[in-house]
C-alpha cells in the first residue's frame, strides 16, 4: 500500500513571531514546519557534489555515530554495485538480520534509497531526520551537500531501526565519498570501467586507486574478476593489511548478473555467516528494478496499447517479440547488455526461423557523451534494427541537440574502413537522425503521441511515448524486440508512457542539476564536446531476467 503524503505536525503558526529572531532562526523554524515535498525541495536545492568525507565524519559524530552500532559490508565499482547490493541485502534478510539498504540513485521516490527489510523509510522519517541534520549543519556552520544529507539519514535510520547489518553503495568512487566513513565488516569492489573520468581520473588505472579507497586495514576486500586484475587495489589491500579475495574468472560472454551472483557468493562465503543453501539461492536470484527487466507478455501488451500499438490480429498487427528494459548507461554496460539481448531475446527466433532484430530507445544523462552508444553499434551490429533518442523534460536529461554536438567528427576520430571510429559516429548519427525524422503515424494509433522539445535541422526531439511508439511499431510489424535503456532519468516518463507505472507512488519533484567540488572549487557538473511498497505496476519481470552522478 502506498503511504499518503505526511505532514510533520506543525507548532502553532498563529504565534507571535520574536522581532528579534535571526534569519537562521526562522529558517530553522521553517524547516520543522515542512511538509515532505517541502523537505525534498529543500535537500534538491543542497544537491552538489562535493568530494571529501569531513562534512560526514562531523555530522556523524554529532548524532552519535549511528554507523558504529551495527555490522556492515561497503560497496563501490563502475557496474553492478547496485545489483550486488540488492543480492547481498536479500540472502541477510531471508536469513533472519534485520538489514539495511543504502542505494542510489532512485527512479521515483527518494524514499526508494533507504530501506529496512525491503521497506523503505517512511515520509515523516525522512523530514525528522533531514530537519535534525540540517539543524545541526546551520549551528555549526556546515554546508552539507544532498548526498552527505542522505548519507546520513539512511545511518540514522538504521540505527532507529536497530538493525543487524547494513549494505551500503557508494555514490560515486570511493576514497572521498560520503559514505566512507564507514569501518565495515566487509568490503568490495564489483568492477572498474570508463565513468566520471572529469572526477576519478583519466584512466582505469587512477579510477580503480578511488575506488580502492574504501579498503579498511584489516577488512577483507572482495574484488569483482575484472576488478582484480588492477594492481593498484591488491597493493592497497596489501599496504592496509585487508584480506584480498578475487573473484575468478567467469565464461567467455559471462552476463553482468551471473557475474555479480558470483561475486555476492564469494561475499557471503567470506562472512562465513550460517546461510542455508536454499537461501543463498533465492537471494542471488534478485535483482534492483530495471535490470535487465524482460517484460511479461501481459505487460508488453499493456505497453504496446498505452503507446498506442495495440495488438490487432484481424489487421495485421503484431507486438513485440520481447521487451527489455535495463538502465545501462556506460559503454562496458551497453556492451554486456548487448550480449543478453542476442541470448535472451534475439537468438530465440520465431516460427518463420527468422533471426530476430532488437529496435533500441535509448536517454543519456547530461554528462554522459553520447559516443558511449557506439558500443551498442559495435556489439549488435547487424542485430540492431533502429535507434531512438529521448529527449525527457527531466532536468538531468540530455537532449537531442546536445547528442548531434557529441557526434560532430573529431579530426582524432577520421580513419579508413567502416568500422573506423570516424566511420562508426557517422553510422550512429545517421541511425539516430533517422529515428527521428518527423513522419506521419500509421494507423495502428488511435492517438498520436506529439513529439516535443527542440529540433535540429527539421528533426524533432521524441517524447519518451513517441519514441516508444515507433519503435513498438516497427518491432510489432517485424516480430522484432524492444529494448530501452540509458540513463535513471528517462525511466519515469518511460513507465509512465507504458502504464506500468503508479504515479501515487511518486515524488513529483524532481533533483536539479548538481555542480562539482574539487579541492573547494565549486563548477558545473561535466558535460561532454526492491520488495517495497511498488513503484510501478503491471511491471512482471520475467525469470531469470556522492554524488547524484549514475554510477
Amino acid at each position: 500500500m502506498v503511504e499518503k503524503a505526511t505532514t510533520v505536525s506543525p507548532p502553532n503558526h498563529t504565534q507571535t513571531e520574536s522581532p528579534n529572531r535571526s534569519a537562521k532562526e526562522t529558517e530553522a523554524e521553517d524547516r520543522r514546519r515542512m511538509s515532505y515535498r517541502e523537505c525534498l525541495k529543500r535537500l534538491f536545492e543542497s544537491h552538489a557534489v562535493k568530494m571529501g568525507i569531513i562534512n560526514s565524519r562531523k555530522i556523524a559524530e554529532l548524532t552519535g555515530n549511528p554507523h558504529t552500532r551495527f555490522k556492515s559490508i561497503h560497496i563501490a565499482g563502475t557496474n553492478g554495485k547496485g545489483s550486488t547490493s540488492t543480492k547481498l541485502a536479500t540472502a541477510l534478510t531471508l536469513h533472519g538480520y534485520k538489514t539495511g539498504l543504502f542505494t542510489s540513485p532512485h527512479l521515483c521516490t527518494f524514499r526508494e534509497r533507504i530501506r529496512v527489510n525491503g521497506e523503505m523509510i517512511s515520509e515523516k522519517e525522512v523530514v525528522e531526520l533531514a530537519t535534525k541534520i540540517l539543524d545541526l549543519s546551520d549551528q555549526n556552520g556546515m554546508q552539507m551537500t544532498f548526498f552527505e544529507i542522505c548519507t546520513q539519514i539512511a545511518l540514522m535510520h538504521f540505527e532507529r531501526e536497530k538493525v543487524d547489518w547494513a549494505v551500503v553503495e557508494c555514490g560515486l568512487g570511493g576514497r572521498l565519498d560520503a559514505t566512507n566513513l564507514l569501518s565495515p565488516d566487509l568490503s568490495l569492489i564489483s568492477s572498474i570501467g570508463w565513468d566520471h573520468m572529469a572526477i576519478l581520473g583519466d584512466t582505469l588505472e587512477k579510477i580503480a586507486g578511488e575506488k580502492a579507497g574504501i579498503i579498511k586495514k584489516g577488512i577483507p576486500v572482495v574484488v569483482g574478476p575484472q576488478a582484480a586484475s588492477f594492481d593498484v587495489i591488491r597493493e592497497t589491500a596489501e599496504k592496509e593489511g585487508a584480506p584480498f579475495i578475487p573473484v575468478a574468472e567467469g565464461p567467455e560472454g559471462e552476463s553482468f548478473d551471473e557475474e555479480n551472483k558470483r561475486t555476492a557468493r564469494t561475499a557471503l562465503d567470506t562472512l562465513r555467516l550460517p546461510l542455508e543453501e536454499e537461501t543463498v539461492r533465492k537471494a542471488l536470484s534478485a535483482l534492483p528494478p530495471l535490470r535487465l527487466h524482460v517484460l511479461s507478455p501481459d505487460a508488453v501488451q499493456t505497453a504496446a496499447a498505452a503507446v498506442g500499438c495495440a495488438e490487432d490480429k484481424k489487421k495485421g498487427i503484431g507486438v513485440p517479440s520481447g521487451v527489455m528494459l535495463d538502465v545501462g548507461h556506460n559503454a562496458t554496460a551497453l556492451e554486456r547488455l548487448s550480449g543478453v539481448l542476442r541470448s535472451e531475446l534475439l537468438s530465440k527466433g520465431g516460427g518463420d526461423g527468422r533471426r530476430r532484430g532488437v529496435h533500441m530507445v535509448v536517454g543519456l544523462s547530461k554528462e554522459r557523451d553520447a559516443k558511449v552508444l557506439l558500443s551498442l553499434l559495435k556489439s549488435l551490429e547487424g542485430d540492431l534494427k533502429s535507434l531512438r533518442f529521448v529527449a525527457s523534460e527531466h532536468p538531468r536529461a540530455k537532449n537531442f541537440s546536445a547528442v548531434l554536438e557529441d557526434l560532430k567528427a573529431h579530426p582524432e576520430a577520421e580513419g579508413k574502413g567502416e568500422r573506423s571510429e570516424g566511420e562508426m559516429i557517422e553510422r550512429l548519427k545517421r541511425l539516430l537522425l533517422e529515428g527521428a525524422e518527423p513522419r506521419p503515424l500509421s494507423s495502428s494509433s488511435e492517438t498520436p503521441p506529439p513529439p516535443h522539445g527542440e529540433s535540429q535541422k527539421g528533426v524533432a526531439s521524441l517524447s519518451a511515448r513517441e519514441a516508444l511508439h515507433r519503435a513498438f511499431e516497427s518491432a510489432g510489424a517485424e516480430g522484432d524486440a524492444v529494448c530501452v535503456c540509458g540513463t535513471f532519468f528517462i525511466f519515469k516518463e518511460v513507465l509512465e508512457a507504458m502504464k506500468l507505472l503508479d504515479l501515487a507512488a511518486c515524488d513529483d519533484v524532481e533533483m536539479n542539476e548538481p555542480s562539482v567540488a574539487v579541492g573547494g572549487l565549486s563548477v558545473s557538473a561535466p558535460t561532454s564536446s526492491s520488495s517495497s511498497p511498488k513503484t510501478f505496476s503491471n511491471f512482471d519481470a520475467a525469470e531469470g531476467g556522492t554524488t547524484e552522478f549514475e554510477g
